[in-house]
């Protein structure tokens, strides 16, 4: 259904805060690895939250309207940036605050249509949304594949699953979701992202702005930029056997620690486990072989270039 056709996904693990008051623009736009400032309203960017040290504390979705400004997180990371934010607030004329919504996603090749049909708008350009009957459709990227999440109140999020499913619409899980994620080399917050961890080193170059003024953590940033290379570095790995070890483990190469595997499922159009790692960067070499520390064994992968497979949208 991803690849082929219409899938719907739930994506309740996205929280969603909503900030108001006259000085959100300019407080998230030093706040926040990309530029906010730009935006316009109906326009979005993805963005890294750093500390000053230019560690992440999480990655968001910053979605602009009239009077507000809507940000998509991971859940089990709203109340962390929430506080975060908090802490730098001084004399803003801000309010950061949860809202009651939810979100569902809708991908495939024939996914634009299906919102089309139910009268739902179907915006091209990434990061970008349109609100129609209390419905914010926002075109994120998450699958190689074209794919929108509707956030909505939380009870219209249940109506809207089941109006997609009776247009025929393929529920699909999270294990068909990683396959595919995983498959266009997309990384997210808990899994190839975490504190411990800068941006550039998990993929997530595109949050990053490179010519806007000072935000939290840009000094550690820019030293980065200016080395022109990170320690380490998000790959593929192609695990031989069709069974996906759990994550985190660690990657080994002639018995030294060279990195960790961060996200593991088996691919149907691969016919075996596939996965993303973050590896010592000195220590890729695409094609070779190295072990996969379980604990049921240790599972031979090959070092692949990302993203495995050819995706519309990554």
């Amino acid at each position: 259904a991803i690849r082929g056709g219409t899938a719907i996904i739930d994506l309740s693990w996205f929280g969603v805060l909503e900030l108001t008051g006259d000085d959100r623009i300019e407080f998230l736009h030093n706040m926040l690895s990309n530029d906010v400032k730009r935006l316009s309203v109906g326009d979005g960017c993805h963005s890294s939250v750093l500390t000053v040290q230019g560690k992440m504390v999480g990655d968001v979705v910053v979605l602009r309207f009239d009077d507000t400004v809507t940000v998509l997180v991971d859940a089990a990371r709203r109340d962390a940036i929430t506080e975060h934010l908090d802490r730098y607030l001084i004399a803003d004329d801000v309010e950061i605050a949860p809202a009651e919504k939810a979100a569902i996603g809708v991908t495939g090749p024939k996914a634009g249509e299906a919102l089309l049909t139910l009268g739902l708008s179907a915006p091209e350009d990434l990061w970008s949304h349109h609100t129609t009957d209390g419905v914010t459709v926002v075109r994120i990227k998450l699958t190689g594949e074209p794919i929108w999440a509707l956030v909505a109140h939380r009870d219209a999020v249940v109506e809207l699953w089941r109006r997609f499913v009776d247009a025929g619409a393929t529920p699909v899980g999270t294990d068909a979701l990683d396959a595919a994620r995983i498959e266009a080399g997309l990384p997210v917050y808990g899994f190839e992202a975490t504190e411990e961890r800068f941006p550039l080193e998990v993929g997530l170059a595109e949050t990053i702005s490179t010519d806007k003024g000072c935000y939290l953590g840009q000094e550690t940033i820019a030293r980065i930029l200016h080395r022109g290379h990170v320690n380490r570095d998000l790959c593929g790995l192609k695990l031989r056997t069709n069974t996906a070890p759990a994550v985190p483990a660690d990657v080994t190469n002639e018995d030294q620690s060279i990195g960790t595997l961060t996200s593991a499922a088996y691919s149907p159009r691969f016919e075996c486990v596939i996965g993303l790692a973050i590896l010592r960067t000195r220590k890729i070499e695409i094609g070779a072989t190295v072990s996969v520390q379980t604990p049921d064994g240790i599972l031979e992968a090959q070092i692949t270039q990302l993203p495995f497979a050819d995706a519309t949208d990554t």
